[in-house]
C-alpha cells in the first residue's frame, strides 16, 4: 500500500493534513529531506535557519484540482567560504527552485501544448482539473528541449510567410517521413548552405525554382541532387495553359461568330487512356476549336468552361495522352498543331 501511496504523493514528503473543497484537494504536507546540501557548494548542513510554506499546482485526482502546500526549511551552510550563507532546501524530484507547479504536472501541460498549443491546450486542461492560460503553454513550449532528428536524405525546401507580403522565412521538411525538421527565420540563400552544412547526408534537395535556394544548396550540399517540386511543376504548367487560352480569346470569339453550334470532331476529344490522366473529357486543344464545322451561340460558353478547366490541372498528374495531345516538349513550351 505504501508503494501505491507513493505515485500520489512524493516519498520526501510527509502528509499533515488532506482537506477537500469546492476548488479540489489540498493536500498539506511537510519535507523530510535527510541529506540537504548547499546548492552552491554541495557541503551538507543540519542548521535549520526558518520555515516557510512553498504552493505547487499537482496532477488532478479524478479531475478535481490537487495542490500541494509544502513546509519548506531554510538552512545555514556550513561552509564559512560559501558565499550563501542561507538556502532553501531543494524538492528534488518533485518541483524545480521558484517554480508553482509539479515536474510531473509541467510535463503533462507541456504534452498537451505540443499536441494543441496553447488555446485548445488551454481548453483541455482546463477539463482535466489544471487550469492553465494559453500563454503560460507557448511558455512551456519554448523552454521544452529540442528533440534530436536524423538528418533526411530527402530534402523539402520553400518559403512561408510570417507575415504575408510583408516577412518571410523558411521551412524544410524531412519528405521520406512527412513531417518539418526545421524553420529558418528568412528565405535567404545563405541562410539555408549554413543549415546544410549544419546538416551533412542531404542526397536530395526539392525546391521551387527560386535562384537564391539555388545557390544555398549549391554552397551548402554541393554534391545534392537539386529536383524541381512537382506541386510547382504543376502549378507553373497551369499558369502557363492559362496563359495561352487567354492569347487565343480573340481567335475563339471569332470561332463563335462563324458557327452556331459546336461539333466537337471525334478524334480531337481527349480520353481517359490511363487512371493517371484525370481531366475532363471536354478538353480539347486550341486547334481544334478552328476546325469545328457547325455551331451555335454556345461556343463563347465553351470557351469558358475551356479556361475554367484549366485550374484544376494544379492537381493533375501529367500523363503521356495529355502530353501528347498538348505537344509538350521538354521545357513545358505547348507547340501548336
Amino acid at each position: 500500500m505504501a508503494t501505491e501511496a507513493s505515485f500520489l504523493i512524493p516519498p520526501s514528503l510527509h502528509v499533515a493534513a488532506l482537506l477537500l473543497g469546492d476548488d479540489g484537494v489540498t493536500i498539506r504536507a511537510v519535507s523530510e529531506a535527510i541529506d540537504v546540501r548547499c546548492p552552491v557548494c554541495g557541503d551538507p548542513s543540519d542548521r535549520v535557519h526558518s520555515r516557510y510554506e512553498r504552493t505547487l499546482a499537482d496532477l488532478p485526482w479524478a479531475r478535481f484540482a490537487v495542490r500541494l502546500e509544502v513546509r519548506v526549511r531554510r538552512f545555514f551552510c556550513a561552509n564559512p567560504t560559501c558565499p550563501r550563507q542561507i538556502f532553501a532546501e531543494r524538492l528534488a524530484g518533485i518541483a524545480q527552485p521558484a517554480a508553482h507547479r509539479t515536474e510531473r504536472q509541467r510535463e503533462r501541460l507541456t504534452d498537451f501544448a505540443l499536441a494543441l498549443g496553447g488555446e485548445a491546450g488551454a481548453r483541455l486542461a482546463a477539463k482535466h482539473g489544471m487550469p492553465v492560460s494559453p500563454d503560460t503553454l507557448l511558455r512551456l513550449i519554448r523552454a521544452a528541449p529540442e528533440r534530436e532528428l536524423p538528418t533526411p536524405t530527402v530534402l523539402g525546401v520553400d518559403d512561408w510567410a510570417i507575415h504575408k507580403g510583408l516577412t518571410y522565412g523558411t521551412i524544410l521538411v524531412d519528405l521520406g517521413r512527412h513531417r518539418p525538421v526545421d524553420v529558418l527565420s528568412d528565405r535567404s540563400g545563405e541562410s539555408l548552405a549554413a543549415w546544410l552544412r549544419a546538416h551533412p547526408g542531404v542526397a536530395v534537395i526539392a525546391r521551387d525554382r527560386g535562384g537564391a535556394y539555388a545557390e544555398g544548396a549549391r554552397a551548402g550540399a554541393p554534391d545534392a541532387t537539386q529536383v524541381a517540386d512537382r506541386w510547382h511543376l504543376v502549378d507553373n504548367l497551369a499558369d502557363t495553359l492559362e496563359a495561352f487560352f487567354r492569347s487565343k480569346s480573340a481567335c475563339l470569339k471569332a470561332a463563335a461568330a462563324l458557327t452556331d453550334e459546336v461539333v466537337a470532331p471525334p478524334n480531337r476529344l481527349l480520353k481517359l487512356v490511363s487512371s493517371e490522366d484525370r481531366v475532363c473529357s471536354t478538353w480539347t486543344t486550341a486547334s481544334s476549336l478552328n476546325s469545328w464545322s457547325t455551331g451555335s451561340k454556345s461556343t463563347l460558353a465553351n470557351h469558358s468552361r475551356l479556361r475554367a478547366s484549366v485550374r484544376p490541372m494544379r492537381a493533375l498528374r501529367i500523363g503521356p495522352a495529355l502530353r501528347s495531345m498538348l505537344d509538350l516538349d521538354k521545357t513545358g513550351v505547348i507547340g501548336l498543331t
